[in-house]
């Protein structure tokens, strides 16, 4: 199975704007907020596991800018590399304790930097304009998170698939060409061609980042095929009628 290479989200934005002879420099941040909506709507936005130490203010504290799913707290500052500790808290394998959804309280466990038993209390809170919202102001300073952020490039954009690429043009000529007021017959049907395109392209990038490997399509083909799990013969396969299997 080829190997999937991540690449920055302004390749498909330098493919665009050469594609519609527009300058790249000045319409950058525009489609940059186009792509962005592109990537997320294909569903691919590759995230990884990261830690950070956010200021508490009151009873808020601001969410890093590439955020995407907070796992868990520790109240204090503890850096950044505290993979262990975070473990040890929440258990192994990285599994956070996490009460149901985001509206839902969470674990903030409460660290002794002299060692012992950590002191464990439950916290109400909620998302507002990117910041933890607590139900109550602390005394607290930082807190200590785990979360799942996206992986951006040294300039910060996000890195998409380079089986995204395509479709993300094709979304951004779709956005440009709409965004024009007055359109002639041929800028029209450009744009109708752009959208039909962008749609084909997506659900094609989507199935191609759930290519099944080699190992996992015979596992599937395993199970499905397998008469002791009752699933065969209720899908229709042919059956020899002498001895009740299928073939």
């Amino acid at each position: 199975m080829s190997i999937n290479k991540l690449i920055s989200i302004k390749n498909a934005i330098l493919d665009a704007t050469d594609m519609l002879a527009l300058d790249h420099a000045s319409y950058l941040p525009l489609f940059m907020t186009w792509a962005t909506y592109a990537e997320k709507e294909i569903g691919g936005a590759n995230v990884i596991r990261k830690r950070a130490v956010l200021d508490i203010c009151g009873c808020t504290a601001s969410l890093p800018d590439d955020c995407a799913i907070v796992e868990g707290c520790i109240i204090g500052n503890h850096g950044t590399d505290c993979c262990s500790l975070f473990n040890n808290t929440f258990g192994a394998g990285n599994i956070p304790y996490v009460y149901g959804t985001n509206d839902s309280p969470f674990l903030i466990v409460d660290v002794f930097p002299y060692g012992g038993n950590a002191c464990h209390s439950i916290v109400n809170y909620g998302y507002q304009d990117g910041k933890l919202l607590f139900d109550s102001c602390t005394t607290q300073t930082h807190v200590t998170i785990q979360y799942l952020g996206y992986e951006v490039d040294c300039d910060g954009f996000i890195m998409i698939g380079v089986n995204h690429v395509e479709a993300i043009t094709e979304f951004l000529t779709y956005k440009w060409l709409k965004r024009k007021r007055k359109k002639s017959n041929v800028e029209l049907n450009e744009m109708n061609l752009a959208k039909s395109e962008w749609s084909r392209l997506c659900a094609h990038a989507r199935a191609e980042d759930r290519k099944l490997t080699s190992t996992q399509r015979s596992q599937v083909g395993n199970i499905i095929n397998d008469p002791l799990a009752g699933r065969s013969l209720s899908l229709g396969m042919k059956t020899n009628n002498e001895y009740g299997i299928s073939y």
